[in-house]
């Protein structure tokens, strides 16, 4: 999936975007933006992350902040979804 194609589901699941968050990547930050992109990947129920219960787009937000925090890509997360 490209970054363009996440954004674009997100949308359609109910996503606003605000235009001041749309530059310098501050959307991937947007809770809402990974509730509606979860909503559009039938990320649904709990999920678990370092053995903790949570929401399960929390568990994909989570797991994309540490994918940045290592080194990697926005984009190299999203063509892995």
């Amino acid at each position: 999936m490209t970054i363009h194609h996440a954004k674009k589901l997100a949308e359609q699941n109910g996503w606003i975007a605000p235009i001041e968050r749309m530059e310098n990547y501050h959307w991937a930050l947007d809770r809402d933006f990974w509730q509606a992109l979860g909503k559009g990947m039938g990320w649904e129920g709990d999920d678990m992350y370092l053995n903790i219960p949570m929401d399960a787009y929390a568990a994909y937000w989570h797991r994309f902040t540490d994918h940045i925090a290592a080194g990697d890509s926005i984009e190299n997360y999203f063509e892995k979804l």
